[in-house]
């Protein structure tokens, strides 16, 4: 390698989000930092020491338990020039957590919204019988894994378990979306654009659905194409939709239409009322609706609202992987509407599906997807080997249970 005086640039590691996974801006996991150590072996390091000593430290979340397997690659650097690079795979064990300095039995539970009892019954080799006696990077169990069965889902999991399918979210985060959603207009009873960042913790297959709730949200059963992003412009309805018919009554018109008889210009029209009733350049009244300019989503199917149950499911028409963001854009013709009862959330979970497969970057290929279960304290139709496995008594007499 040259010297210092010949490079302009010091040496050093780099991170390269292009060949990282999943993959993110800064190429390695969030909350992650990689930095130069100053000093090994108590000798102060400089910019001509070879060879140099980096660390690359990181303490996953709770929301970083997903059973992805992350690869993180880095290069080594002279003068700006990129030169041997290698990929390190890193795993978060499933319903694991390992402890830090402080750390107790109850500390942990409240991070997984659990009871330290239940902990304290997963991890029958405790080295104490006092919750609050731990030991620094001691692995403890949250409960047990449990590899899904082709046809199960999530409501069914929970069930066999008896515990809450939303505990099981909570603990098995890639089946959780973190999703920003903003309202324009966001005033209400007004038909609203829905603009949505929905982030992924695991690979969405083409033709898997993301269910986002919208409680705030009201309108009909709605199906149709999304864009990337809306920049709204004014289009008028076609002929065959919202003919010009300025002598028409009201009760005669199709939904939604225009007529200089009973409108006055800038009255709503369409039929969510997401347009502006206009004369055009042919001096005629007609309805003008704000349609989304851009092109249909690359990645997204199809959105679909499904009316009383509030919810929003997007459908994909093209793998996305792990770590990456969907926006998306529901135009203001789908016709849903700010409920006026309920305050709009800037910030909701959607749900992913329950995959009976997760891909492993490492290996290439994809393996058979865990869910961790943190068990029930007690339940008269549970029978627990606590730490190990867990089944239901069923009752011969009882076909129902079997």
């Amino acid at each position: 390698a040259s010297s210092p005086e010949e490079s302009p640039l010091p040496p050093a590691i780099v991170p390269l989000p292009d060949q990282s996974y999943p993959r993110s801006m800064s190429g390695l996991p969030r909350g992650a930092t990689l930095e130069r150590r100053p000093e090994v072996n108590g000798a102060i390091q400089t910019d001509d020491n070879r060879p140099q000593f980096w660390l690359l430290r990181w303490v996953p979340g709770v929301e970083d338990a997903a059973g992805v397997r992350r690869t993180v690659c880095l290069a080594a650097t002279l003068g700006g020039a990129q030169g041997e690079h290698r990929c390190f795979p890193l795993h978060v064990h499933k319903c694991r957590h390992s402890l830090s300095a402080g750390d107790t039995l109850e500390s942990v539970a409240v991070q997984y919204k659990a009871d330290w009892l239940q902990l304290h019954h997963a991890n029958p080799n405790l080295p104490s019988l006092n919750p609050d006696k731990t030991h620094h990077g001691l692995l403890v169990r949250l409960g047990v894994t449990y590899k899904v069965r082709p046809g199960e889902d999530l409501p069914h999991i929970a069930q066999k378990f008896l515990v809450e399918p939303t505990h099981l979210g909570f603990v098995n985060p890639e089946l959780v979306a973190p999703t920003q959603v903003s309202y324009s207009p966001g005033t209400a009873g007004d038909v609203t654009q829905l603009d949505l960042v929905i982030a992924l913790r695991r690979r969405v297959m083409t033709g898997e659905n993301i269910s986002v709730p919208l409680h705030a949200v009201d309108g009909a059963p709605w199906s149709g194409t999304v864009t990337e992003q809306c920049t709204p412009g004014p289009s008028t309805l076609p002929p065959s939709y919202c003919p010009a018919a300025p002598t028409l009554q009201r009760a005669a018109l199709p939904p939604g239409c225009c007529s200089e008889s009973t409108h006055q210009p800038l009255s709503r029209c369409g039929a969510g009322g997401w347009g502006e009733c206009r004369y055009d350049t042919d001096g005629v009244m007609a309805c003008h609706a704000f349609q989304c300019q851009e092109p249909p989503h690359p990645f997204v199917a199809k959105a679909t609202w499904t009316g009383p149950r509030r919810e929003l499911r997007v459908t994909v028409g093209q793998t996305i992987d792990a770590g990456q963001e969907i926006r998306l854009s529901v135009p203001r013709s789908a016709a849903l509407r700010l409920s006026p009862s309920l305050p709009p959330l800037p910030e909701v979970d959607a749900a992913v599906p329950l995959p009976e497969r997760m891909w492993d970057p490492v290996a290439g290929a994809a393996v058979a997807s865990e869910l961790c279960v943190v068990l029930p304290l007690c339940h008269r139709d549970l029978d627990c080997a606590f730490g190990t496995d867990c089944a239901l008594r069923v009752d011969r007499h009882d076909a129902t249970r079997q």
